[in-house]
């Protein structure tokens, strides 16, 4: 079998990469520029939503919806509730 010559690989770098302080600086002075921006000019309806919010939303559903127990049920199996809001009697699915 004929021997293949010798080839130098040209694809790596030709320099050495050294971590520095100003490097670090300059990546973390970046990262909180643009975390800065995004959160000024991101409107916050677009912002995702915390754990905080969630829970917050689940008390104001509880505490808006109270059941009616002096109603039946409709045939499909929704359920009558009232709607402090509305002023009003909501059938509404129940899991």
């Amino acid at each position: 079998m004929p021997k293949l010559p010798h080839t130098e690989n040209t694809t790596a770098n030709s320099y050495n990469e050294k971590v520095n302080a100003a490097g670090i600086i300059n990546s973390a002075l970046g990262t909180g520029l643009a975390n800065g921006v995004q959160a000024v000019f991101t409107k916050s309806e677009n912002k995702p939503a915390t754990k905080k919010d969630i829970q917050d939303l689940m008390i104001q559903v509880k505490e808006r919806y109270m059941p009616i127990t002096n109603m039946p049920q409709q045939a499909d199996g929704k359920r009558p509730f009232y709607d402090t809001l509305l002023k009003a009697v909501l059938y509404l699915p129940v899991r």
